[in-house]
């Protein structure tokens, strides 16, 4: 976490999650806040993990060394005075905070109207970003200047995505892995009986992570894949 100031007030400035359940990202789209995702990748809290670009809720994760264009910094604001917190009928709502001037390492946020604008979105008594400030900058070089603290306990999620087609069609989260595991095996199951039931002979790949049905008479691979993700 690292503190910027607006206006003289203390903000918590950090990365927002986009993995696990009541993520930042997904919370400030349900709230209405209209993030600017076409073609502009946003790092998430958890290593490696990025959303937008595709479309609102799309979600991936790519190398946390990578920096280019195509990624960014986007970050989520937390005043650190509880009476600034914003109420929840504010939700959606757009706050400018100003300009955004510097290096994405060295940087803040004036009233000058030139540069990037720092307008946010609220919600849940938070602002996120409505767009990247910066791009070219890896997951990597964020956390060190972001990060400052050291977990006792890293926490971990687990992430069971569906792959159709060679696309991410669909994610689901969950914080214990036996219920991930659980959940992936009975999803394989009810589509291989659907299958048979058609009359179909499908063939069938498992391993702890990775489970794959081959349908020969369609010629389609439905694949389900369980993400061990760390969370800082």
């Amino acid at each position: 976490m690292r503190v910027i100031y607006v206006r003289g007030e203390p903000l918590a400035l950090t990365l927002p999650t986009g993995g696990c359940v009541d993520n930042d990202w997904d919370s400030s789209l349900n709230a209405g806040c209209l993030l600017h995702w076409m073609d502009q990748y946003s790092w998430c809290l958890e290593r490696g993990e990025i959303r937008g670009g595709n479309t609102s809720r799309h979600w991936g994760n790519i190398h946390s060394s990578y920096a280019g264009p195509s990624v960014g910094f986007r970050p989520v604001l937390t005043p650190l005075d509880l009476h600034l917190k914003f109420p929840k009928e504010m939700n959606g709502h757009i706050v400018r905070l100003g300009y955004v001037e510097g290096s994405w390492d060295d940087f803040r946020i004036i009233d000058v109207e030139t540069g990037i604008p720092a307008d946010c979105g609220i919600f849940n008594g938070k602002l996120i970003a409505l767009d990247n400030w910066f791009d070219r900058v890896s997951w990597d070089s964020l956390i060190k200047v972001y990060d400052k603290g050291t977990p006792m306990e890293i926490p971990y999620c687990f992430v069971l995505a569906r792959e159709f087609d060679n696309n991410i069609a669909d994610i689901d989260v969950f914080s214990n892995e036996e219920i991930a595991h659980t959940a992936m095996i009975g999803e394989v199951t009810e589509k291989e009986e659907q299958l048979k039931a058609l009359g179909h002979n499908p063939v069938k790949k498992i391993s702890s992570d990775e489970v794959s049905i081959y349908d020969p008479f369609d010629r389609v691979t439905y694949k389900w894949m369980l993400w061990k993700k760390q969370i800082f």
